[in-house]
C-alpha cells in the first residue's frame, strides 16, 4: 500500500513509505441476524437461526448489546465467516427459512 498525499494533488507521495498489511491479517465477516429487548432474546434468535439452518453452529454466537436512544439492545450475530461471499450466502440460506439477516464485514 502506498501512502496517498491527498492534502494537495491526490498524488503518490514516492517520499512516504510504503505500509504493508500483516500477513496474517484477515477481514472477518459476521452475519447479524436481528436485535432484540433482552440478552435473552437475542440467544433465541441465534438458536432459532441455529436450528433451521445448522452449519452456523460451526460459527461463534455472538450477542453485542448497544445503548441506541438512551436503551439498551441487544444484536445477535454469527461470527467467522471467511469472506463476504460466505456471509451472503448464509443470509441467503437464513431468508429462505424466513430470517432475515445482514452480512457485515467486522
Amino acid at each position: 500500500i502506498q501512502a496517498i498525499d491527498l492534502m494537495t494533488s491526490g498524488s503518490i507521495n514516492a517520499n512516504k513509505p510504503v505500509i504493508k498489511e500483516p500477513p496474517n491479517t484477515k477481514k472477518r465477516w459476521l452475519v447479524q441476524i436481528g436485535t432484540a429487548k433482552t440478552q435473552q432474546a437475542a440467544d433465541a434468535l441465534i438458536a432459532s437461526a441455529t436450528k433451521k439452518y445448522s452449519p452456523l453452529g460451526n460459527l461463534r454466537p455472538s450477542v453485542e448489546s448497544l445503548n441506541k436512544n438512551g436503551r439498551e439492545i441487544f444484536r445477535a450475530r454469527i461470527i467467522g465467516f471467511g469472506n463476504a461471499n460466505e456471509a451472503q450466502k448464509a443470509c441467503s440460506q437464513l431468508r429462505k427459512k424466513e430470517i432475515m439477516c445482514l452480512a457485515v464485514q467486522s
